[in-house]
């Protein structure tokens, strides 16, 4: 007698469909297998929620085709993707999506190994017997002896001059054998140096060494050679109970990081990431089922591998602006993600870096964070000992670089000593700056720079959609009004003009590997390149205390992007800068208007003190952490129906109690990376998000839910 399973297809589809299991996949089919199931006239794949021996409505039911891994989710990950569909209101099916690498039977290319089978004893007899009669015999021998890994058969065959024959002679003699490897490229990165790892203090992790199963959040962060030190003792020991997920900010940072826990630990560890081919992603997801990877060290997709026993998760860089998922489904924050991870399988989630987001601080000062060794008090300490900082502003509108960090980079050229310079690419969204005053026009509603159109005739605010064309300065009138920063390439020609004979090199993170990086950074420390310039990218805690003199250009673009954290990257950037700068070093901080940022703070250390402004300006505005901002998308090709449902929600939402709380909804064109189409937005103020979550499933009708996503901001 078949029974029936309701199958969550991987497609934008907020609903389930019942299908039969018959025949030898009753036994097969369980809570959480992947499936093949015909839908809608193809073959998609999706996953078991629920089994049962009736179905939930009459009619023909197609039955499931194939069951793609016998190894199903976990209770843990199918209780995550219920939580992450409620929270963002993405289909199930699409959730699955993209927990679930796309084709789980590709296979990477495979190679063949050889490996020794005899016993040592058996082997050194055969060597001393045969070393006359069977010379090649025994110098292939000799070449496994002397290799402490497996050797590939064509390698093995260079290596030992010899044919195919003496090799055949050896297998059926049963003293070797061989083996069918998956061929995975090598990702392990050269450092730019050798790594002087501080050791960290001895108490900082001993919450680690407590319960085994137990849930708990920890901040960790410290600077220099002592945060690469601190990682590798968290993955220490967080791996004695499990395998242990890194998630990292960039492809870069998570092959370097890989690569220091096989250097320094001797574990197994794998990479997960989009730069890998199908096989390899196919590969490595199916090898995490196992439970045989000490380590895997990733970037966003990582935090879903179906790991049987999960011992920790540790979060590089935890603030980010990479780990706000904002173009894709589902929308969020990767954090929050990897903390409810942590939360239903009882393990702990580590946060680190340089320095800590403005909501692990207030995480930390109201003690639902907890921090090892102290409390908020010492949460970031001084970065930038022995750095000295200088504040400049650039001279004029033509001018990226002030002249007094020219002068700066011409001695640093007779000398012989590198350079590096972080700026920003210039481009459609940039802020507008009145020349007369110095003030950014901002929306009078939500304080928030507004983003403005290629064409520069208006612009935009991106939360509740007021929109102003740029023709004078709300603050002194003034007509004289222009776009904030010249990019990279002003900075490049400027830098060409001040060094005509010097190696200047441009990373162009978009077109150029991290390996290439890597090579840059080894021939910039060793004096083979004079000034190295490019984006966030480069500031890496690799470097750490590396580099004598460093400039930080275009603060003004970064200080004033279109978002409520724009000050906190901007002082992230800084402390990041300020990591990678050696003792006795210089940091240039330089922008258009740089007497009102508040980079003179900076300058002076006074991390806490801007930290605690931060929060107040947001406590101001009741932005997060002490609100939570919500933006509710809805999706479609017809504008008008878009905003109409928009506004229907939102008096809904408003006889809720909400009223007051919500901005738009704000209308646009051609979203989602080019892609056709139209979207209308509401952007939600609420001190309660789950009480927010309860309404608006409460008023949201059934047939409007495969046009509206949502994303909760961290």
């Amino acid at each position: 007698m078949d029974s029936y399973a309701r199958i969550a297809v991987f497609r934008p589809i907020p609903k389930l469909f019942d299908y039969s299991v018959s025949g030898e996949l009753q036994d097969r089919v369980k809570v959480g297998s992947i499936c093949s199931v015909p839908f809608r006239g193809e073959r998609v794949r999706g996953v078991a929620v629920e089994l049962s021996k009736k179905p939930s409505f009459s009619g023909e039911k197609k039955p499931v085709s194939e069951v793609i891994s016998d190894r199903p989710l976990s209770q843990p990950l199918m209780d995550l993707a219920r939580w992450i569909s409620h929270r963002t209101l993405t289909p199930l099916g699409q959730v699955f999506h993209r927990m679930v690498p796309a084709d789980l039977t590709v296979s990477p290319r495979e190679k063949k190994v050889i490996e020794l089978t005899g016993s040592f004893a058996e082997i050194r007899q055969f060597i001393d017997e045969k070393r006359s009669r069977a010379p090649k015999q025994v110098e292939i021998l000799e070449c496994l002896l002397t290799s402490d890994e497996t050797v590939e058969k064509n390698y093995l065959l260079e290596r030992a001059d010899s044919s195919r024959s003496p090799l055949n002679s050896l297998l059926e003699r049963g003293l070797i054998r061989e083996v069918s490897l998956p061929e995975l490229r090598s990702e392990g990165q050269q450092f730019p140096l050798e790594l002087d790892l501080t050791e960290p203090a001895s108490d900082v992790l001993e919450e680690l060494e407590g319960p085994p199963n137990s849930f708990v959040q920890l901040a960790l962060h410290s600077s220099g050679p002592e945060l690469l030190g601190s990682y590798s003792r968290m993955v220490e020991l967080i791996q004695e109970r499990g395998t242990v997920l890194f998630l990292t900010s960039d492809v870069g940072r998570a092959r370097w990081f890989s690569e220091l826990f096989r250097r320094r630990l001797d574990l197994r560890v794998l990479t997960y990431h989009s730069g890998l081919t199908r096989g390899e992603q196919s590969y490595r997801w199916n090898t995490a089922k196992t439970g045989s990877v000490d380590v895997f060290v990733g970037v966003l997709n990582a935090v879903y591998l179906p790991v049987p026993d999960l011992g920790g998760i540790v979060i590089d860089d935890e603030g980010d602006r990479n780990y706000e998922l904002k173009e894709q489904d589902p929308k969020g924050n990767l954090v929050k993600i990897a903390l409810k991870r942590g939360e239903l399988e009882e393990r702990p989630v580590l946060y680190s870096g340089v320095a800590p987001s403005i909501r692990s601080y207030y995480e930390t000062k109201n003690g639902s964070l907890n921090r090892p060794g102290g409390g908020a008090d010492n949460l970031i300490g001084d970065p930038a000992k022995g750095v000295e900082i200088r504040v400049q502003s650039s001279d004029s509108s033509s001018n990226s670089i002030s002249e007094e960090f020219k002068r700066e980079l011409r001695d640093n050229y007779e000398k012989e000593e590198p350079a590096m310079i972080i700026g920003e690419r210039a481009g459609p969204s940039s802020a507008a700056l009145c020349d007369e005053c110095g003030s950014v026009l901002r929306c009078p509603e939500c304080r928030i720079p507004l983003a403005y159109s290629s064409s520069g005739r208006y612009g935009v605010c991106p939360y509740c959609g007021f929109r102003k064309e740029m023709l004078v300065c709300d603050n002194c009138g003034s007509e004289a009004i222009r776009f904030i920063g010249g990019g990279l390439e002003a900075i490049e020609n400027e830098l060409s003009a001040l060094l005509p004979n010097g190696n200047i090199r441009v990373f162009n993170a978009q077109a150029e590997s991290d390996r290439e990086l890597s090579e840059l950074f080894r021939d910039l420390l060793r004096g083979n390149l004079d000034v190295l310039l490019g984006t966030r990218s480069l500031l890496t805690p690799f470097l750490a205390g590396k580099v004598p003199l460093l400039g930080l250009l275009d603060l003004d673009i970064l200080l004033n992007r279109p978002t409520y954290r724009s000050t906190e990257f901007l002082f992230r950037r800084i402390l990041k800068g300020a990591n990678i700068v050696g003792p006795e070093g210089k940091l240039f901080l330089q922008g258009l208007r740089s007497e009102q940022l508040t980079l003179r703070t900076i300058a002076s250390g006074r991390w806490r003190e801007l930290y605690e402004n931060e929060l107040e300006s947001r406590r101001r505005m009741n932005y997060p952490p002490h609100g939570e901002l919500v933006e509710v998308s809805f999706q479609g090709r017809d504008m008008d129906s878009l905003e109409k449902a928009a506004r229907s929600l939102k008096e809904k939402l408003e006889e809720e109690g909400l009223e007051g709380r919500m901005l738009g909804p704000m209308g646009e064109s051609s979203f989602g990376g080019g892609k056709p189409g139209s979207r209308s937005r509401l952007m939600v103020k609420t001190d309660d998000l789950d009480g927010f979550l309860s309404k608006f499933h409460s008023v949201v009708n059934e047939e409007d839910r495969e046009m509206i996503r949502l994303n909760p901001y961290s």
